[in-house]
Protein backbone atom coordinates (compact mmCIF):
# COMPACT_ATOMS: atom_id res chain seq x y z
CA UNK A 1 0.00 0.00 0.00
CA UNK A 2 1.32 3.39 -0.60
CA UNK A 3 1.57 6.54 2.16
CA UNK A 4 -1.42 7.62 0.20
CA UNK A 5 -3.41 4.76 0.50
CA UNK A 6 -3.14 4.34 3.70
CA UNK A 7 -4.21 8.05 5.04
CA UNK A 8 -7.18 7.91 2.66
CA UNK A 9 -8.05 4.16 4.55
CA UNK A 10 -7.13 5.92 8.37
CA UNK A 11 -9.31 8.77 7.14
CA UNK A 12 -12.14 6.19 6.07
CA UNK A 13 -11.91 4.38 9.18
CA UNK A 14 -12.29 7.36 11.14
CA UNK A 15 -15.23 8.72 9.31
CA UNK A 16 -17.13 5.44 9.65
CA UNK A 17 -16.30 5.20 13.42
CA UNK A 18 -18.08 8.46 13.60
CA UNK A 19 -21.52 7.57 11.95
CA UNK A 20 -21.57 4.60 13.65
CA UNK A 21 -20.98 6.29 17.27
CA UNK A 22 -24.25 8.32 15.49
CA UNK A 23 -25.89 5.83 14.67
CA UNK A 24 -26.00 3.66 17.28
CA UNK A 25 -26.95 6.85 19.45
CA UNK A 26 -30.06 7.09 17.40
CA UNK A 27 -30.84 3.64 17.46
CA UNK A 28 -30.90 3.46 20.98
CA UNK A 29 -32.65 6.68 21.38
CA UNK A 30 -35.59 4.98 18.58
CA UNK A 31 -35.82 1.70 19.35
CA UNK A 32 -39.37 0.71 21.39
CA UNK A 33 -40.88 4.35 20.25
CA UNK A 34 -44.40 4.08 19.33
CA UNK A 35 -46.40 6.81 17.62
CA UNK A 36 -49.60 7.86 19.27
CA UNK A 37 -50.29 11.39 18.37
CA UNK A 38 -49.64 13.49 14.85
CA UNK A 39 -46.81 15.90 16.85
CA UNK A 40 -45.05 12.12 17.41
CA UNK A 41 -45.37 11.44 13.93
CA UNK A 42 -44.20 14.68 12.78
CA UNK A 43 -41.23 14.11 15.28
CA UNK A 44 -40.76 11.01 13.69
CA UNK A 45 -40.83 12.11 9.91
CA UNK A 46 -38.24 14.63 11.07
CA UNK A 47 -35.95 12.01 12.52
CA UNK A 48 -36.54 10.46 9.25
CA UNK A 49 -35.14 13.19 7.08
CA UNK A 50 -32.12 13.25 9.11
CA UNK A 51 -31.83 9.48 8.44
CA UNK A 52 -32.03 10.10 4.97
CA UNK A 53 -29.44 12.94 5.33
CA UNK A 54 -27.07 11.05 6.97
CA UNK A 55 -27.49 8.55 4.47
CA UNK A 56 -26.24 10.69 1.68
CA UNK A 57 -23.38 11.74 3.63
CA UNK A 58 -22.14 8.41 4.13
CA UNK A 59 -22.65 7.86 0.49
CA UNK A 60 -20.76 11.02 -0.79
CA UNK A 61 -18.12 9.53 1.74
CA UNK A 62 -18.04 6.26 0.67
CA UNK A 63 -18.05 7.32 -3.12
CA UNK A 64 -14.81 9.53 -2.24
CA UNK A 65 -12.77 6.53 -1.32
CA UNK A 66 -14.68 4.28 -3.75
CA UNK A 67 -14.69 5.81 -6.93
CA UNK A 68 -10.88 6.11 -7.71
CA UNK A 69 -10.02 2.48 -6.63
CA UNK A 70 -13.44 1.27 -8.43
CA UNK A 71 -11.54 2.86 -11.80
CA UNK A 72 -8.01 2.03 -11.43
CA UNK A 73 -9.52 -1.69 -10.85
CA UNK A 74 -12.08 -1.33 -14.12
CA UNK A 75 -9.09 -0.33 -15.99
CA UNK A 76 -6.75 -3.06 -14.51
CA UNK A 77 -9.95 -5.73 -15.57
CA UNK A 78 -10.32 -3.83 -18.75
CA UNK A 79 -6.55 -4.85 -19.22
CA UNK A 80 -6.66 -8.51 -18.65
CA UNK A 81 -10.25 -9.40 -19.78
CA UNK A 82 -9.26 -9.75 -23.74
CA UNK A 83 -6.67 -12.71 -22.12
CA UNK A 84 -9.15 -13.57 -19.83
CA UNK A 85 -11.71 -14.12 -22.16
CA UNK A 86 -9.90 -16.19 -24.84
CA UNK A 87 -8.39 -18.68 -22.26
CA UNK A 88 -11.88 -18.95 -21.41
CA UNK A 89 -13.03 -20.26 -24.74
CA UNK A 90 -10.17 -22.35 -25.01
CA UNK A 91 -10.88 -24.32 -21.49
CA UNK A 92 -14.76 -24.02 -22.89
CA UNK A 93 -13.84 -25.96 -26.44
CA UNK A 94 -11.25 -28.51 -24.93
CA UNK A 95 -13.77 -29.71 -22.08
CA UNK A 96 -16.21 -29.89 -24.81
CA UNK A 97 -13.63 -32.14 -26.79
CA UNK A 98 -12.97 -34.29 -23.53
CA UNK A 99 -17.06 -34.66 -23.22
CA UNK A 100 -17.64 -35.39 -26.49
CA UNK A 101 -14.93 -38.06 -26.89
CA UNK A 102 -15.82 -39.60 -23.68
CA UNK A 103 -19.61 -39.75 -24.93
CA UNK A 104 -18.32 -41.28 -28.17
CA UNK A 105 -16.74 -44.34 -26.47
CA UNK A 106 -19.55 -45.19 -24.47
CA UNK A 107 -21.97 -45.14 -27.33
CA UNK A 108 -19.46 -47.41 -28.92
CA UNK A 109 -18.72 -49.46 -26.25
CA UNK A 110 -22.42 -49.74 -25.79
CA UNK A 111 -22.83 -51.43 -29.13
CA UNK A 112 -19.91 -53.61 -28.50
CA UNK A 113 -21.91 -54.94 -25.42
CA UNK A 114 -25.40 -55.23 -27.68
CA UNK A 115 -23.29 -57.29 -30.27
CA UNK A 116 -21.42 -59.41 -28.00
CA UNK A 117 -24.96 -60.32 -26.13
CA UNK A 118 -26.67 -60.91 -29.41
CA UNK A 119 -23.43 -63.19 -30.96
CA UNK A 120 -24.05 -66.78 -31.97
CA UNK A 121 -20.98 -68.09 -31.18
CA UNK A 122 -17.94 -67.13 -28.11
CA UNK A 123 -15.78 -66.43 -30.71
CA UNK A 124 -18.01 -63.56 -32.33
CA UNK A 125 -18.53 -62.13 -28.68
CA UNK A 126 -14.71 -61.85 -27.62
CA UNK A 127 -14.79 -60.47 -30.73
CA UNK A 128 -17.14 -57.77 -30.15
CA UNK A 129 -16.04 -56.72 -26.69
CA UNK A 130 -12.14 -56.75 -28.41
CA UNK A 131 -13.16 -52.94 -29.76
CA UNK A 132 -14.17 -52.53 -25.88
CA UNK A 133 -12.13 -48.99 -24.81
CA UNK A 134 -11.74 -47.36 -21.27
CA UNK A 135 -13.77 -43.97 -20.84
CA UNK A 136 -12.03 -42.90 -17.69
CA UNK A 137 -10.89 -39.09 -18.04
CA UNK A 138 -7.26 -38.29 -18.17
CA UNK A 139 -4.92 -37.54 -15.07
CA UNK A 140 -6.27 -34.11 -13.36
CA UNK A 141 -9.28 -34.32 -14.85
CA UNK A 142 -13.27 -35.45 -13.76
CA UNK A 143 -16.11 -35.64 -15.18
CA UNK A 144 -19.50 -35.56 -13.49
CA UNK A 145 -22.78 -36.36 -15.56
CA UNK A 146 -25.59 -34.20 -14.90
CA UNK A 147 -29.17 -34.85 -16.24
CA UNK A 148 -30.18 -32.25 -18.80
CA UNK A 149 -34.12 -31.11 -19.33
CA UNK A 150 -36.05 -29.62 -21.88
CA UNK A 151 -39.95 -29.10 -21.55
CA UNK A 152 -41.64 -30.11 -24.22
CA UNK A 153 -45.34 -29.86 -23.73
CA UNK A 154 -45.78 -27.32 -20.58
CA UNK A 155 -49.42 -28.77 -20.19
CA UNK A 156 -48.38 -32.13 -19.71
CA UNK A 157 -46.25 -31.35 -16.60
CA UNK A 158 -47.99 -32.37 -13.02
CA UNK A 159 -48.73 -29.27 -11.39
CA UNK A 160 -46.47 -30.13 -8.23
CA UNK A 161 -43.38 -29.37 -10.79
CA UNK A 162 -45.02 -25.78 -11.85
CA UNK A 163 -45.04 -22.89 -9.81
CA UNK A 164 -46.55 -19.37 -9.75
CA UNK A 165 -44.17 -16.19 -11.51
CA UNK A 166 -43.70 -13.98 -8.77
CA UNK A 167 -42.25 -11.30 -11.31
CA UNK A 168 -45.33 -11.66 -13.74
CA UNK A 169 -47.31 -10.86 -10.64
CA UNK A 170 -45.78 -8.14 -9.40
CA UNK A 171 -45.45 -6.64 -13.05
CA UNK A 172 -49.36 -7.29 -12.73
CA UNK A 173 -49.99 -5.36 -9.53
CA UNK A 174 -47.93 -2.93 -10.63
CA UNK A 175 -50.18 -2.00 -14.12
CA UNK A 176 -53.30 -2.30 -11.74
CA UNK A 177 -54.78 0.28 -11.04
CA UNK A 178 -57.36 -0.48 -8.64
CA UNK A 179 -57.40 -3.81 -6.33
CA UNK A 180 -55.52 -6.77 -8.11
CA UNK A 181 -57.29 -10.07 -8.26
CA UNK A 182 -56.02 -13.01 -9.79
CA UNK A 183 -57.64 -16.67 -8.77
CA UNK A 184 -55.66 -18.31 -6.17
CA UNK A 185 -53.44 -15.43 -5.03
CA UNK A 186 -54.43 -13.04 -1.78
CA UNK A 187 -53.53 -9.50 -1.60
CA UNK A 188 -53.17 -7.52 1.13
CA UNK A 189 -52.39 -3.41 1.33
CA UNK A 190 -48.88 -2.58 3.02
CA UNK A 191 -47.68 0.91 3.45
CA UNK A 192 -44.89 2.28 1.85
CA UNK A 193 -43.28 5.07 3.29
CA UNK A 194 -40.57 6.91 1.70
CA UNK A 195 -38.69 10.17 3.35
CA UNK A 196 -36.64 12.95 1.98
CA UNK A 197 -33.52 13.90 3.42
CA UNK A 198 -33.52 17.40 4.69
Amino acid sequence: MSKQTDTTHAQAQAAAKEQLVIANEWFNETQGFVITSSEDQELVAGILRDVKARYKLIEEKRKEITVPFNQALKAVNDLFRPARERFEEIEKNLKEQIAGYLERKEVENAEAYQVAASASTAEEAVEALSTFASVAPPAGVSVRYVWKFEVINPEMVPAEFCSPDPDKIKAYVASTAGEPAIPGVWFTKAPVVTSRAR
